[in-house]
């Protein structure tokens, strides 16, 4: 099942089925925002204390400042991250990092 979140006026809304599908043709900065908001209002109806900043993550492939939310997880999967950062761009990002909007995730 396709599910879609997506935060309308102040209220989230859920699509599921043939619209939710359309959403993957939105940018992927814009689900990015989504996810984020998301797993922030998760955190916060959990009581989970965490912390944000803008960072420049220990990537070769995202070379530039992002908002981030730190989380532990293992080498090997850091470099399967890498990987297919390294198949999905035809070069680093920097600067803005506009070419991460053009990845299709």
């Amino acid at each position: 099942m396709v599910l879609f979140m997506f935060r309308f006026g102040g209220v989230w809304k859920v699509e599921t089925g043939e619209v939710a599908s359309l959403a993957n043709h939105l940018r992927v900065g814009v689900r990015v925002k989504f996810f984020r908001l998301m797993l922030q209002q998760f955190m916060k109806d959990c009581s989970i204390q965490f912390a944000t900043a803008t960072v420049r993550p220990a990537s070769q492939w995202i070379c530039c400042f992002k908002g981030a939310l730190a989380i532990d997880i293992a080498h090997d999967e850091h470099q399967f991250v890498e990987g297919f950062l390294a198949a999905q761009l035809p070069e680093p990002a920097s600067g803005l990092g506009k070419t991460l909007d053009r990845l299709h995730i």
